[in-house]
């Protein structure tokens, strides 16, 4: 158990970290603020989504994003003070988001750093234009679900793999480079009891909490049934010798 009181969610989109963060925030002793260093798409911003960056109506000096993005330290520490009563605060940051930050951050000792990746990346590409097709980022328990079926774009989705998989070898690189103990998290296990317990042991939590879910899964295990063109999105991965992506167990 590393003992910092700090920590950051090292992923991307669509891989389950709303789900995680909603897990986190069950959980008494622990505060997950999301994703703060977010530049929010057009597209969220025309449906009035805020998400994380709410916290900045408390924040005056840091609503402009020039600000927030040139004092990051600054800004997360203030964010932090918000919850001064919550030992173990943290947040999440993508990979893109901004990786000069994310650097320091894979190096300070002062941050227990949680990799959330997730396996089936034909599920998170597709999760990734619903969201955008429908407007609807993530889904609150209790929420309407917004149902969609997109295009696949061979082109695109090539493009989306090499970026997934380049943005998480830089990030292991550089754990493997500082000698940083980190907590490995698959989207997959995000419904592990035990492996969640194992992640908030290692955050220096209380260990017998169970952790509850605050989102409802939107889309079709069946990842192929998502395409308005599913033929196209099944040649794609056999080429590329992944054609168990075709489904996702959870």
């Amino acid at each position: 158990m590393p003992g910092d009181s700090n920590f950051v969610i090292v992923t991307m989109q669509r891989s389950g970290s709303n789900m995680l963060g909603t897990l986190l925030n069950s959980h008494p002793q622990i505060k997950c603020f999301g994703e703060l260093m977010r530049k929010t798409p057009r597209w969220m911003l025309e449906q009035g989504y805020r998400g994380a960056l709410r916290i900045l109506d408390k924040l005056d000096e840091y609503k402009d994003d020039q600000v927030r993005f040139s004092r990051p330290y600054d800004f997360i520490n203030a964010v932090f003070a918000t919850k001064p009563k919550i030992l173990i605060k943290g947040f999440k940051l993508h990979t893109d988001q901004h990786p000069d930050f994310l650097e320091l951050l894979l190096r300070d000792p002062e941050y227990t750093v949680i990799v959330l990746q997730r396996d089936n990346i034909l599920a998170q590409y597709s999760s990734g234009k619903i969201a955008e097709t429908t407007g609807q980022g993530n889904a609150p328990r209790g929420a309407e679900i917004k149902r969609a079926r997109v295009e696949f774009n061979s082109v695109k989705f090539n493009r989306f793999v090499e970026s997934v998989e380049e943005n998480f070898k830089k990030v292991r690189a550089l754990l493997a480079e500082s000698g940083k103990k980190h907590f490995e998290l698959k989207y997959a296990q995000l419904n592990d009891q035990d492996r969640l317990s194992e992640l908030v042991l290692f955050l220096g939590a209380d260990p017998t909490t169970e952790l509850q879910a605050g989102t409802e899964k939107r889309n079709s295990s069946d990842i192929l049934s998502r395409f308005v063109n599913p033929d196209d999105a099944r040649r794609a991965i056999d080429e590329m010798g992944r054609p168990e992506w075709a489904r996702e167990s959870v």
